[in-house]
């Protein structure tokens, strides 16, 4: 197993709820990611450091193990009450926040 890490630290930005992303650098790094997509295909990425934009976090977050999480998500949590960005079952949450401009770090 090889392991690949890379981050990109903002030194002078302490975010929060309403620190809103630099469209600049989160067009930059979604370049570096479809990048090394294209150069290590098929890798995925841990969820605590993932890219808060992706939006195919299923698969680079859980991979094959995502629709058996989804069922169980579903069957214990039908309102969705425990949700978060990019967690189980947040499609519809992450892709409203990602596509109304509302991209908050």
């Amino acid at each position: 197993m090889h392991l690949i890490k890379i981050e990109l630290i903002e030194r002078h930005v302490t975010p929060t709820s309403a620190t809103s992303a630099d469209a600049e650098a989160v067009a930059s790094f979604s370049k570096l990611r479809s990048e090394l997509d294209a150069l290590l295909p098929g890798t995925g990425s841990y969820y605590n450091e993932g890219d808060y934009t992706d939006v195919a976090f299923q698969n680079r977050y859980w991979g094959s193990n995502y629709p058996e999480l989804l069922a169980t998500k579903r069957k214990y949590d039908p309102d969705n009450v425990f949700t978060c960005h990019q967690c189980v079952g947040s499609e519809d949450s992450c892709a409203r926040r990602l596509s109304a401009g509302t991209l908050h770090l």
